[in-house]
């Protein structure tokens, strides 16, 4: 089972028990409210079936009679009440529930024996605190609801948790045969899961795979056809430029000129051979050892080569017998593309190749890479080159195919460029 399956089960049985658990404080909260109500409703009617009795008697007698339940007494004044009620009564003379000492509480209504006659004005009583069923084992009653509400959430929870286990093993399987496929795509059969959303997942990545192995499949078959039919234009241009060389009387230009042509033939067989690789991903890392510094130079000398109008002064702080163990076409070509982009476009005064402790820094004091051209920037235009050469998007999937880590130092423009390599040692 994945990690991220598990915490999905984790967090389905956590949010069960967590919606089990408010419900249970709301059905608390509501269910004490109205044992609350229920039972003050009743001392209310209790006073004021026993305010129509004394009405009553006082109309026929003008006299009070006994109250006909225990627990309610009449007083005609204020100062008659129980002392400990006596002045919060006189104070509040809205409220209606008064608190008593030794635990004992009262229900106060205050009434008149002749409906509109405030010389006949009484207060009647009522002592409940007998009586009481909620208030005194309130305390009681949270700690009873706080038990049962968590044991309902933690049963809810585990059971939640089981049943979401249950439910998304298909697809903890699913993405352990995504992820942990030997082959770039891979095969999937969507027959093994049941016919619910998590089958039709499985159906449509299985049709989406198997369009990229269609697509993929078209790409090597291209590929291989392109490397045919550009390798038999150079082989023309090599072989006649080696039939050249053979006559006699050839100027100096003119056979630095058949030098030129043969070294770019041959380097355009390497770099083809080199990209064709990459574009079937094939592993890059096997190599040799190289030294840096001819690379270096051979880099900046065909940079000034392709841009003689460049006014930059190349700095090379790259010891004679630093190097590094790559393939030779590899590590030519990256350093051809960012120094010949340095020319190009960085429009610098100076430019600066060092190599420290397996790090080859290309560093130049030009306008920068803008934000948009990084190659981690997103939409199409990211990574590519201005005018010529491969643009960084390239030269990136280069470095990760041979084992070379790629970094950026600035990326604001008009600061210029520090592009660091690790080369493999």
């Amino acid at each position: 089972m994945t990690r991220f399956a598990f915490k999905l089960h984790r967090r389905i049985g956590l949010v069960i028990a967590a919606a089990v658990l408010a419900n249970s404080m709301v059905f608390a909260v509501v269910a004490l409210g109205i044992a609350y109500t229920v039972e003050d409703r009743q001392f209310i009617q209790a006073l004021d079936e026993e305010i129509g009795r004394q009405q009553a008697q006082w109309g026929q007698t003008g006299a009070l009679s006994e109250p006909a339940v225990s627990y309610i007494r009449i007083y005609r004044r204020l100062d008659d009440l129980p002392a400990e009620l006596r002045d919060e009564v006189k104070a509040n003379r809205e409220q209606i529930e008064f608190p008593g000492l030794q635990g004992r509480h009262y229900h106060v209504a205050r009434f008149t024996l002749v409906p509109g006659d405030p010389a006949t004005s009484a207060i009647a009583v009522a002592e409940v605190s007998r009586y009481l069923l909620i208030r005194p084992a309130l305390g009681s009653i949270l700690v009873f609801m706080a038990l049962l509400g968590g044991g309902i959430a933690l049963i809810t929870g585990l059971l939640g948790f089981v049943l979401a286990r249950r439910a998304l093993a298909p697809l903890g399987a699913l993405a352990a045969q995504v992820g942990g496929a030997a082959q770039p795509v891979p095969t999937i059969d969507h027959t093994a899961y049941p016919a619910n959303e998590i089958g039709l997942l499985a159906s449509q990545l299985a049709a989406a795979f198997d369009r990229i192995r269609g697509f993929i499949a078209r790409e090597q078959a291209f590929t291989r056809e392109a490397s045919h039919e550009l390798r038999t234009p150079i082989a023309v241009i090599r072989g006649s430029a080696e039939v050249v060389a053979l006559q006699l009387g050839l100027s100096a230009a003119s056979a630095e000129s058949l030098r030129r042509i043969n070294r770019a033939t041959h380097d355009m067989v390497s770099t083809l051979d080199l990209l064709l690789g990459l574009a079937r991903e094939e592993a890059l890392t096997q190599g040799e050892r190289i030294l840096l510094q001819p690379l270096v130079s051979q880099a900046i000398a065909d940079a000034r080569e392709r841009f003689p109008d460049a006014s930059i002064s190349a700095e090379i702080l790259v010891d004679p017998d630093a190097a590094t163990v790559t393939r030779r076409t590899l590590i030519q070509l990256i350093l051809n593309n960012l120094i010949t982009n340095s020319f190009a476009h960085a429009r610098a005064s100076r430019l600066i190749i060092s190599f420290t402790a397996g790090e080859l820094t290309i560093a130049d004091d030009g306008v920068g890479i803008a934000a948009a051209e990084h190659p981690d920037a997103p939409g199409p235009g990211a990574g590519q080159a201005i005018g010529s050469g491969l643009g960084l998007l390239i030269v990136q999937r280069l470095c990760e195919a041979g084992g070379i880590s790629l970094a950026i130092a600035d990326r604001r423009p008009g600061e210029g460029t520090a592009i660091t390599l690790s080369l493999p040692c």
